[in-house]
């Protein structure tokens, strides 16, 4: 029987608007809410070193369950147009502000995401982590364009391609970047988690974390 890797929960049901996996499995875990996007992304976090994040300061923006934010020094909330509402084109703070920022299914909802990706390193400190998760990313290889937040699609400005990489690489230059891929044991679900940091020695502990933990890891940057 599949475990939620996030609350240890074993009851699931579907997801948004009735959804299940392409397994016929249920997505949503009954105790916590979390989908296959959430439990991945813990996947990553769990084998990530606690030296790495008990001393980092994280700013997440929108509600999110994946990050573990008992793990962080200080961990930061901001949700938009609500609580500690920060525009990621404009993000209200000085510069290296954070050791550790999370974006997971924000950037699509961004008009100027170039913008956002430039605010997000803006505010990262030089040792930091910026990780990033977009939808769509484990079906497509090129980004589309929707030309507005289309209501249709959750308001999203475009989809992610496996190309983002490619997409943001003038904002990611000097940038190492980290491409881990994890399978959601439910669902049978896969996904790309972004680790980008302005730091060599820190993207060689992350990536040294995830092969000893045997999860694929690909250098994207």
């Amino acid at each position: 029987m599949a475990t939620c890797n996030i609350c240890g929960g074993t009851e699931f049901k579907p997801g948004p608007s009735g959804r299940m996996a392409k397994n016929g499995q249920a997505p949503r875990c009954v105790n916590c809410k979390s989908l296959e996007r959430h439990r991945i992304i813990r996947q990553v976090y769990d084998v990530l070193p606690d030296a790495l994040l008990a001393k980092a300061a994280a700013l997440q923006f929108s509600r999110d369950i994946a990050a573990p934010k008992e793990r962080f020094k200080s961990f930061e909330i901001s949700v938009f147009e609500e609580e500690n509402s920060l525009d990621l084109s404009a993000i209200d703070r000085p510069d290296e502000s954070y050791d550790w920022i999370i974006a997971n299914h924000v950037l699509e909802h961004v008009e100027d995401d170039f913008a956002g990706m430039r605010e997000l390193f803006r505010v990262l400190r030089p040792q930091g982590v910026l990780q990033i998760t977009v939808p769509v990313t484990a079906f497509c290889v090129e980004t589309f364009e929707l030309g507005r937040a289309a209501p249709e699609s959750h308001y999203h400005w475009r989809g992610y391609g496996s190309d983002l990489p490619l997409r943001f690489k003038r904002e990611l230059d000097g940038i190492y970047g980290l491409s881990a891929i994890g399978m959601d044991a439910m669902t049978e679900r896969w996904d790309v988690v972004y680790l980008f940091t302005p730091a060599h020695a820190v993207m060689r502990e992350m990536s040294e974390a995830m092969f000893a933990a045997n999860m694929p890891v690909l250098r994207c940057c």
